[in-house]
Order: C-alpha cells, then structure tokens, then sequence
C-alpha cells in the first residue's frame, strides 16, 4: 500500500503517480482512482482487440511505456504482473489469495460520495482525482459503521445472528438487510478482469519480446 497524497508525483501531463518496488527497481506508476476504474473497464472491453489493449494499458499505467519495456528487459512479465497486483489489485499470474469483492463502484457510487465526505472530509471530486485507487479501497474498507459504505460493508460481510427462540425480529430485519446491501450480479458470461488481463499479459509479453 502507498502513501496517500502527501507522497504523490504530479507528471507534466496532470496525472498523479506514485514509486513502486517492482523487482527491486523504483518504477513509477499512474495509479489514480480513476485509472484504477478505466483499466478494470478496459479488461472487461469487447470493443478491443487483445493487441489494443496492451498498447493502451501500458500508456495508462506507465509515464515512460517504453522506458519500462527495456528497464525490465527479460522480465517484462513478471514486472507488469507485480505492478497491476501491487497498483490495482489485479492478478495475472492466478497465484494471489481472491477474496469476494465486497464493493461495487457503479452501484455503490452514492453512498461512496456520501461516506468520503462523512467520514474523511472529502468532497467526492477532488478525491477521486488525487487519490490512488489502493488508497481509495482502503479508505472506503476502512469507513465508520455509521457511514453508507459502512452500512454496506458490514452486511455484506457479517454473518446472521445465531438463532433464538427471543431473536426472529432481529433476524428478519438482518436478512432484509442484507438483501437491500447485496451487490447484484452482473452478466456471469462477462469475462473478469482477471480473466482478461492473463490473455493481454500474454500479448504485451510477446510484444516485449519483438522489442
């Protein structure tokens, strides 16, 4: 996890980044918010062809795409791998523990703005332009119990309370909601970001090695 604002390096070109440990080399990194959503959003793309979206990856992640492909010549693979797990918390390499995703960000997207606000002090604007997408779950994982997102969180991670014979209410009440909480299912035919960052890997592996 990085530091939060106070550590980012602002480009010439108005994207905020931050310095990774990437086998044993600082790399700099563009890992906004919202960089964060657009390469979710790119994996899942069917407009794009595997070849497009490895050229657009490494220009959205990279201040120097090329600069990269040769500071980690031969181990371009590894590289990106490390750096989309340690930046986006994608895993192309299928080795990383996967945990439930317990925040949808289209559906959660107003009480995300309203817990930023309550809990932080954050107009919605302004942290989703300053903030790396990390630093944004861990703010939101970590929101007051009283707060939206915290409401949430909590529901769709708790479990029901055991039953008692004096308890049917609070169990009624519980399960409705968490029903009202539960993040609803998308399209299971949608290839995953996961899914579809291992074929690009492959691709921007391939292109490495053309140099």
């Amino acid at each position: 996890m990085q530091a939060l604002t106070s550590s980012s390096i602002h480009l010439d070109d108005g994207r905020i980044a931050h310095v990774y440990r990437v086998l044993n080399r600082n790399l700099r990194v563009i890992d906004g918010f919202e960089i964060g959503l657009l390469v979710s959003d790119l994996f899942e793309d069917a407009l794009f062809d595997t070849n497009e979206k490895q050229a657009i990856l490494l220009q959205m992640i990279f201040p120097d795409p090329s600069g990269f492909l040769s500071a980690f010549n031969g181990n371009q693979e590894e590289a990106l791998s490390d750096t989309l797990w340690q930046a986006f918390g994608i895993d192309v390499s299928g080795d990383k523990p996967h945990e439930k995703p317990i925040i949808e960000w289209e559906q959660d997207a107003e009480r995300i703005k309203a817990t930023m606000l309550m809990a932080y002090g954050l107009d919605w604007e302004e942290a989703r332009s300053r903030i790396s997408y990390r630093d944004m779950c861990s703010l939101l994982g970590q929101a007051p119990h009283e707060t939206p997102m915290g409401q949430a969180l909590y529901y769709r991670t708790a479990k029901q309370p055991k039953a008692t014979k004096h308890n049917r209410e609070q169990i009624a009440d519980f399960n409705r909601a968490k029903k009202h909480y539960a993040i609803r299912e998308k399209n299971i035919y949608a290839p995953s970001a996961n899914d579809d960052a291992c074929v690009m890997f492959e691709a921007i592996a391939r292109i490495a090695e053309r140099g």
